[in-house]
């Protein structure tokens, strides 16, 4: 039977209304003493020949909600009046001499009995899922099944044998490591093996991982400290080889050998402030391109189309340029192209080169290709970015001038203004 409440001070009531044999709540003139927690039980009809228990199951004011026919009585009708009063029953004592006796309780059992309290030792129990707060184990022992929650160990744990985490998804942490007082992980490790590391404060910043077969990856940078420049940072061999194909030297020096059992051979270094050098020979099989230096096809340039009076405009014409670096030595060519919307604006005309010259005068050559055909020279001083254009003043005077809208001629649809120089970059 469920357990039950009681009181000494309940002090007996009546019916303030006549009850069904089937009603499943009564109304009582007053709960004076009655138990404050539920259930309780009731006799309706105290005393009489129709006495029937009930037990109070909640109570809203003075009407009480009831279980009828209770602890073996049958339920009845009672009238109004009827005496009520909180009792203790035969079902209650039959409850107590029940537990005492049985044997599969506590009581009846034979051997001493386990305490709640007590400081007691177990031998022989088998405990099938215990909760165990804040125990002392010693002696060693075994353990098996599977543990959840989140345990602390404190001291030194040592584990023989090979202890296995399992977790229920990769990116599930199998493992962290924490300073007291930390919010978070300062080291993390993954089920599926991803090593993760922070401050303790925030999330962490630092990872390394196993990205594919026989790949380990870090997100992050991985920094080698050595006690000396000659000292190997990083270095690189074959199974088998006793020297290192590759080395990285903390003085970030590099160099190679061939493996096996013979030293490196090959190195490349930092010799001086922006000078990368090497001891040994350098073969290319492409290009080599720098700033100051090019190889293979010319580079495409814009050239800027200018004059020293009202700037002219291509229009729909063209102006490409193409030049090729050797060190300081720039080499050009410029080709412009006169469009019907091209307009040449006023004063001298002027062709821009890619980079500003070095001291001195630079001369090249040009051709404007219009109704007649007009040889000139282009010019480029000190400092300049841009080319001045001299060409024939007219037909009967060969001597040169600069190039405007109208000397020698004006630049039509389809006519073309061609040139190429030399000259050393600043």
């Amino acid at each position: 039977m469920a357990d039950a409440y009681y009181s000494n001070q309940a002090v007996a009531t009546t019916l303030t209304g006549s009850v069904s044999s089937g009603a499943t709540s009564v109304n009582v003139a007053a709960t004076t003493g009655f138990p404050g927690s539920f259930p309780y039980t009731l006799a309706l009809d105290y005393g009489s020949g129709t006495e029937e228990l009930v037990s109070v199951t909640a109570a809203a004011g003075l009407t009480l909600t009831v279980t009828r026919g209770f602890s073996g009585t049958s339920a009845q009708s009672h009238s109004l009046g009827a005496v009520v009063k909180h009792v203790y029953h035969a079902g209650d004592a039959t409850d107590f001499r029940t537990h005492q006796d049985a044997t599969s309780g506590v009581h009846g059992v034979s051997g001493a009995l386990v305490g709640t309290t007590s400081t007691q030792t177990l031998t022989n129990k088998t405990l099938t899922a215990p909760a165990i707060s804040a125990p002392t184990v010693t002696g060693g022992g075994s353990l098996a099944g599977t543990f959840t929650g989140t345990p602390t160990l404190s001291g030194a744990v040592l584990f023989t044998g090979t202890p296995i985490v399992q977790a229920g998804a990769a990116s599930t942490a199998a493992l962290n490591a924490r300073v007291s007082g930390d919010s978070v992980a300062r080291l993390e490790v993954r089920a599926d093996g991803r090593l993760s590391w922070g401050s303790g404060a925030g999330a962490a910043d630092t990872v390394l991982y196993r990205e594919g077969t026989g790949m380990l990856t870090t997100d992050n940078i991985f920094r080698v400290y050595r006690a000396a420049g000659t000292d190997s940072a990083l270095s690189v061999r074959v199974s088998g080889d006793a020297n290192s194909r590759f080395q990285a030297l903390a003085s970030g020096e590099l160099t190679w050998g061939a493996g096996g059992g013979s030293s490196v051979d090959t190195n490349l270094y930092r010799s001086a402030a922006n000078t990368l050098k090497t001891d040994d020979a350098l073969e290319v099989v492409g290009n080599i391109s720098a700033a100051n230096y090019q190889s293979g096809g010319w580079t495409a340039y814009s050239p800027v189309f200018s004059s020293t009076g009202t700037a002219p405009n291509i229009g729909n014409g063209t102006l490409t340029g193409r030049y090729a670096l050797f060190g300081k030595t720039m080499a050009l060519t410029f080709a412009l192209t006169g469009g019907t919307t091209t307009t040449l604006g006023t004063g001298s005309l002027k062709i821009g080169v890619p980079l500003a010259a070095a001291g001195g005068s630079y001369y090249g050559v040009c051709r404007l290709n219009g109704a007649d055909s007009w040889p000139g020279q282009l010019s480029l001083g000190l400092g300049a970015t841009e080319m001045d254009v001299a060409l024939a003043a007219s037909a009967t005077n060969p001597r040169l001038t600069n190039w405007t809208a109208t000397t020698p001629e004006a630049l039509g649809a389809g006519e073309t203004l061609r040139g190429t120089i030399i000259y050393e970059v600043a």
